[in-house]
């Protein structure tokens, strides 16, 4: 059990929270959770565990920092924010917290109800009155594992625990915590409580043999297996088990309808990236996805095998959810893969083997032939002004290296992919929601990781880092890029480098012709696509006074 290291109910918070694995607190401040900053530095003059305090001046990307370092670093970030307000202002990022399978703790302080003058902490502003509500956690519960408002009768250090327990547990999520602040200046010396280890962290489960056994005989007898994957990179160990099955097999790894993180290396001659055609495969292995294919021509066809591996299996999370399987395994991913890597190897014989070299031979021709193609279509255009974004992107993949981080946010169709090579684990993270916005945030938590020394650093030493956006969820921009990482106006100046202390850090928005069609030809009627709706997008331009239209506008103009 873990002593209450001070002599206040909001000092127990913050040395539960450093007892518990939160390395950092990415922090708004405000009237009733100053108490937080004054706890975090009295632990830190007496040397007990404390999450560091990282100061930000907008909510939206204290939230986003908070996943950026979560997913970077595989370990437990925390946010606070000022009550109802300050919890609202973190909008889509609450979105993208529970779509992320990332462990965050979300705090927000509440304000107090006391009577003034009844006690320390009590009202003694107007601003407390006014933002009282019936429920203040509702405001984010559908998107939370486990949320809970202090109480008098509460032990706050136990009650940390309990969040830190929940979200570190499989499957990881965020949890929401309001702290009133009344509560947090409770007086109190000596509690004990226990430590988020001592309550427990669950360990990850095994698969079940028989579904192991079934799954490998089936693989071993594929005439083209396919292997689809989106989140299990967040977990960098299952990266190199990946790459033995899919070796062994000589199986394409294909990324789901939508990427989150790295799950294979990128110039790997297995990797498909999102150009592999299901309709041709009898065995699909699904890992870790949300939507694993858009339903339409390139889905699995009706006789293919398809089994999933996933900690949530079902989705439960997904209200309506269309995709069928023919085997759900819920189990660890790392452990799935060793599991099932070894069941690949007993069976398979001589001739199997010779099957499987074959098929990756003819993968990795496959592989080749499509990044040559990208290339030379990209040095086709080496020329143009403005720059070419096909070129722009060959460019960035060329720079890029294993001493680099991307924090990626543009469209799934944007023309990136095909030229990123990354092949460390860990290298490359991509919005796991829907929400826009979430790049520069998640960088800048990102960059706070250490680069680990087992990969060839000094400890201490930092990934250059860059983010890039593009589309319609560049709109959401301009307040999380001056909130986050401070390298001013897009609108002035699209590309900004700027070093702070040792972190480089490169920003860069694609937003161009391409996006502009894709939008004009989903249009449900059609109206951008005459005459009409071209002279009604240039008054609108002209209106704006924006003077002579951008690359959308062209786009939109041009017959």
């Amino acid at each position: 059990m873990g002593q209450r290291p001070g002599r206040r109910a909001g000092d127990a918070v913050v040395a539960a929270m450093g007892l518990g694995g939160v390395d950092y607190m990415f922090f708004n401040s405000g009237s009733e959770i100053m108490f937080m900053q004054e706890a975090i530095a009295k632990a830190n003059a007496l040397g007990r565990p404390a999450p560091k305090l990282v100061m930000m001046t907008h909510e939206y990307p204290t939230l986003n920092a908070g996943l950026g370092y979560a997913a970077a670093t595989g370990r437990m970030a925390a946010t606070a924010v000022h009550v109802d307000v300050g919890t609202q202002h973190y909008g889509c990022a609450v979105h993208t917290a529970r779509h992320s399978g990332l462990p965050v703790l979300i705090t927000a302080g509440a304000p107090p109800v006391s009577y003034p003058g009844s006690m320390r902490g009590a009202r003694d502003g107007s601003h407390f009155w006014v933002q009282q509500t019936a429920d203040q956690a509702g405001i984010v519960r559908q998107y939370m594992k486990w949320d809970h408002r202090l109480e008098f009768q509460d032990n706050p250090g136990m009650v940390v625990s309990r969040a830190i327990q929940v979200a570190r547990s499989e499957p990881r999520g965020p949890v929401y915590l309001v702290l009133p602040r009344e509560i947090a200046f409770l007086p109190s010396d000596g509690e004990r409580f226990p430590t988020a280890q001592q309550l427990g962290i669950t360990r990850p489960p095994a698969p079940d043999p028989d579904a192991i056994r079934d799954l490998a005989d089936r693989l071993v007898k594929a005439r083209n297996p396919a292997i689809v994957v989106q989140r299990s990179g967040r977990k960098a160990a299952t990266v190199p088990a990946l790459v033995r099955l899919a070796e062994i097999l000589g199986a394409p790894i294909g990324e789901a309808a939508a990427r989150s993180y790295q799950c294979f290396p990128m110039d790997h001659p297995l990797y498909q990236s999102i150009h592999l055609d299901l309709a041709k495969a009898d065995v699909v292995v699904v890992i870790e996805c949300d939507v694993p294919w858009i339903p339409g021509p390139q889905q699995p066809g009706r006789d293919a095998f398809v089994a999933v591996v996933d900690i949530d299996p079902v989705k439960a999370h997904i209200g309506t959810y269309e995709f069928g399987a023919d085997l759900r395994i819920m189990a660890d991913t790392e452990i799935t893969l060793l599991e099932l890597l070894r069941a690949v190897e007993q069976l398979a014989d001589t001739s199997d083997r010779t099957r499987f070299a074959d098929r990756t031979a003819r993968w990795a021709e496959v592989s080749r032939e499509r990044y040559v193609r990208s290339v030379k279509a990209a040095e086709a255009e080496a020329n143009q002004s403005p720059i070419s974004p096909l070129w722009l992107s060959h460019q960035i993949g060329q720079a890029m290296d294993d001493n680099c981080l991307m924090v990626d946010e543009t469209l799934m169709l944007s023309p990136l992919p095909p030229y990123l090579r990354f092949s460390e684990p860990g290298t490359y993270f991509r919005n796991p929601g829907s929400g826009g916005g979430w790049c520069a945030g998640a960088a800048l938590g990102a960059r706070r990781q250490d680069r680990p020394a087992e990969q060839g650093c000094d400890r201490g030493q930092r990934r250059r880092l860059l983010h890039v956006f593009g589309g319609q969820r560049g709109n959401h921009l301009g307040g999380a890029l001056q909130g986050a990482v401070h390298v001013g106006d897009l609108s002035e100046s699209q590309l900004q480098h700027r070093h702070q202390g040792d972190r480089p850090v490169l920003s860069r928005r694609l937003c161009g012709p391409g996006w502009a069609r894709g939008r004009l030809l989903r249009s449900a009627d059609g109206l951008c696509e005459g005459s009409r709706g071209r002279r009604c997008l240039r008054r609108k331009r002209q209106r704006s006074g924006r003077g002579r239209p951008g690359p959308q506008a062209w786009a939109a103009a041009d017959p």
